[in-house]
């Protein structure tokens, strides 16, 4: 098991097992060259590589929560780093066209504040993919 930032359990290859639903939501919207992307919980940056190959060099994906090594790999694509930490997520409203939140609520004190936070984000018409697990007890 591994823990996440506040301390609750995760089965390891967790990510590895969920990680299709991401991909296959991602292959049904229309992600386009050119287009904004944000990235929330970020992590390992897998997911921010493959947005910014679907955006192109013209796009922009601006992961949270990545680390320096993984902005070394977004070759293809502007980024800035940014945390889930902080009061306020990257962008002003309206700024972008995607929006992906993976596996974040475990590691939040206030999910319903940072979802708030991405709806604002997105422009008219974007594209929210939330995805995350939660464990009742």
């Amino acid at each position: 098991m591994t823990r996440t930032p506040i301390g609750r359990q995760r089965p390891p290859r967790l990510l590895e097992l969920l990680d299709p639903a991401i991909h296959h939501a991602l292959d049904r919207i229309p992600i386009q060259a050119g287009q904004r992307v944000l990235d929330i919980g970020a992590g390992t940056g897998e997911l921010t590589t493959r947005l910014a190959r679907l955006v192109g060099p013209s796009g922009n994906v601006r992961p949270s929560t990545a680390t320096p090594a993984t902005a070394h790999r977004q070759a293809s694509s502007t980024s800035t780093n940014a945390s889930l930490d902080a009061d306020e997520l990257p962008g002003e409203p309206g700024s972008f066209d995607v929006a992906v939140a993976r596996w974040m609520h475990g590691a939040l004190p206030d999910p319903n504040a940072v979802i708030r936070q991405i709806i604002d984000r997105l422009r008219p018409g974007g594209w929210l993919i939330l995805a995350d697990l939660t464990a009742y007890t």
